[in-house]
């Protein structure tokens, strides 16, 4: 990886930062409730292919647990707070 920004330097949205030398691949991890938009073999652009959308109304692995239903109604019944 060769990148030409310095640290503390903006970033845009987009923006060209820097390259991956010699055919190196590049991982990427998602979410389990990304839906992934392209296939394998498929050629994709940094910056400019869209890799994978997050599905509308689907919980993240990514942040805090969410409560079940069932725990919510037990702590609203009880007086806590859910």
């Amino acid at each position: 990886m060769v990148s030409w920004k310095k640290q503390g330097e903006t970033v845009a949205r987009g923006e060209r930062i820097g390259l991956v030398r010699f055919g190196s691949r590049v991982d990427i991890w998602l979410p389990a409730n990304a839906e992934i938009a392209v296939k394998v073999g498929e050629s994709v652009k940094g910056g400019a292919t869209v890799v994978a959308r997050m599905l509308a109304g689907a919980p993240s692995r990514l942040g805090a647990p969410e409560k079940s239903q069932s725990a919510k109604q037990k702590l609203t019944e009880e007086g806590g707070r859910a």
